[in-house]
């Protein structure tokens, strides 16, 4: 699972969380991400990581982490463009990587009413036509800010090639890791190479 071009891949994810959240956040500004696992009829209460995740899963074997919740929040802190706490915020991107990879999540980041920065999984960033779907009853009702559509605009091509030769990540690198029987060392691996605690939803 984690040879050395996988563990690069992680990386690559980590690094592209990192640059957009730290360029186009400001002071004070509040980061809220939510974890779907995508289903067919777009994304909702349904698809959140706590509601998708078999009882067995979610509580038996992701318990300290996701339980019945599915998202992170942080408050970014600045001064003159740079970032003052470097810890939590690597803390925190690296918290979000961890839920992409290991849950084959969609994260949605932002919220229903300042609008949304970001609709990331692995492979791809998404505009508000893909996270809408098909009808649902209960689907989110989710769109990108003027901020939002400036980052698809900027990033689409960028997040992960299409071009063949470089590519990072393909179809086969995401899968939803949580189904091994092994799958917890992916936590240890994140602790150690990044030197933080990933953090609990909430």
């Amino acid at each position: 699972m984690l040879d050395s071009g996988f563990k690069e891949k992680i990386h690559h994810l980590y690094n592209n969380l990192y640059t957009i959240l730290s360029e186009n956040y400001e002071d004070n500004e509040i980061i809220s991400v939510d974890f779907h696992i995508e289903k067919s009829l777009g994304f909702g209460r349904h698809t959140r990581i706590c509601d998708a995740l078999i009882n067995d899963i979610r509580s038996n074997k992701f318990g300290d982490l996701v339980n019945d919740k599915y998202s992170l929040k942080y408050t970014i802190s600045k001064d003159g463009g740079e970032l003052l706490n470097e810890f939590e915020f690597r803390e925190f991107v690296t918290s979000i990587t961890f839920y992409m990879v290991m849950f084959n999540a969609v994260a949605l980041i932002g919220d229903k009413n300042a609008g949304y920065s970001l609709f990331a999984s692995q492979r791809r960033i998404y505009y508000n036509n893909y996270i809408v779907g098909l009808y649902a009853k209960d689907n989110i009702n989710a769109h990108l800010n003027r901020k939002g559509i400036n980052i698809y605009s900027l990033w689409k091509d960028n997040w992960n090639s299409d071009e063949h030769d470089q590519e990072v990540w393909r179809y086969q690198d995401c899968w939803p890791i949580y189904l091994l029987d092994d799958a917890r060392e992916l936590i240890n691996y994140f602790e150690a190479r990044y030197k933080i605690d990933i953090q609990p939803l909430v």
